[in-house]
């Protein structure tokens, strides 16, 4: 269930995007609901805790949403309301980068094991 939800939430993701391309500034508000509604639905495991990684790749994707979001918002609306949109946007910053810095330490691991360049 949680694929289909995070699947539906890209393709929002993806129109409200190509809607803002567009400058169907309607319509990619209207996308930009439903990517924030399907991207807040915290994941849900029957009988299992979650681990603090997992945990924090959903507050960073959350993040990331918030982020493009208020982009979109405030490019949209010519920055009339720039201050409002600075809060949010620091705010989406925090709670992506929150996330990204937990998944850095804790899943240390995975990073050692990416190719380098050699000489």
């Amino acid at each position: 269930m949680r694929k289909t939800i995070e699947n539906f939430g890209v393709a929002s993701w993806f129109l409200m995007d190509v809607c803002w391309m567009l400058n169907w500034i309607s319509f990619a508000y209207f996308f930009m609901i439903i990517t924030i509604v399907f991207f807040s639905i915290p994941p849900q495991k029957e009988n299992k805790k979650y681990s603090l990684i997992e945990f924090a790749i959903y507050i960073s994707t959350l993040g990331w949403v918030l982020m493009n979001s208020s982009w979109m918002v405030n490019e949209s609306t010519n920055h009339i309301f720039n201050n409002l949109f600075k809060i949010i946007q620091y705010f989406s910053l925090s709670i992506g980068g929150c996330g990204f810095l937990i998944i850095s330490f804790l899943d240390i691991e995975k990073f050692k094991n990416i190719r380098r360049f050699k000489k």
